[in-house]
């Protein structure tokens, strides 16, 4: 299996791409829906530079995504087809954060 590309959050056509990877998910975990990550997105406008966030591909299609929300806040998805990606993410995280204490919400 390839290795998955991570990708830096750049605009509204990456929204798009997480939530495609949502919606594939959805009938597993309904309880977050692309209409979520628009909300959440949009609703803080103005503060995207406090927000690092990332999309994991392999073949062009999304397979995990991860948004941290400073300090130390974690929300990610991963498709649970590609269980290994989760370490990806969670490394990410790791890197970007620079506290102690960290949240990781797992959708």
């Amino acid at each position: 299996m390839s290795k998955p590309v991570i990708r830096t959050y750049k605009d509204k056509s990456d929204l798009k791409r997480m939530q495609k990877l949502t919606q594939a998910l959805w009938p597993l975990e309904p309880n977050y829906h692309i209409g979520d990550l628009a909300w959440q997105r949009h609703r803080h406008a103005g503060r995207e530079d406090d927000w690092d966030t990332a999309i994991w591909e392999m073949g062009g299609n999304p397979v995990a995504w991860g948004w941290i929300q400073k300090p130390g806040e974690l929300t990610c998805q991963v498709d649970p087809n590609f269980p290994e990606v989760a370490k990806d993410v969670i490394d990410w995280f790791d890197k970007i954060t620079k506290t102690n204490e960290q949240k990781v919400t797992v959708l």
